[in-house]
């Protein structure tokens, strides 16, 4: 009877570990596709945005799944991320901001002469 049991075990160990790698395999593999469509876009303003969200949503994500960190860890570090993505987020649209008001400034100087 026990022996049964073992081998009921390790059949169903080798499915939830067939499972698990399935599962990382999609994962890695929607992240590649991202990845790729991500480095195709035109450069500027919404491509680091997205680079920068993609990121940090697959930080958040890992951290989710980390099952070597307690609820509140895992909160304290989403919360964090979080606050990063609207730090980073500003300093992105800032420097777009500013590139455009010196594009401006520009025509406006040709504009005078």
């Amino acid at each position: 009877m026990t022996k049964k049991v073992d081998e009921e075990k390790a059949r169903l160990k080798e499915r939830q570990d067939a499972w698990k790698e399935y599962q990382d395999n999609r994962l890695n593999a929607a992240r590649e596709i991202r990845d790729l469509e991500i480095s195709l876009m035109q450069e500027g303003k919404d491509k680091e945005l997205e680079a920068l969200n993609t990121s940090l949503d697959r930080q958040i994500e890992d951290t989710k799944k980390a099952e070597n960190l307690t609820q509140k860890e895992k909160q304290r570090l989403i919360d964090l991320y979080n606050q990063q993505r609207e730090q980073k987020e500003k300093e992105i649209n800032d420097k777009y901001i500013e590139a455009q008001k010196e594009r401006e400034k520009k025509q406006r100087m040709r504009l005078k002469q």
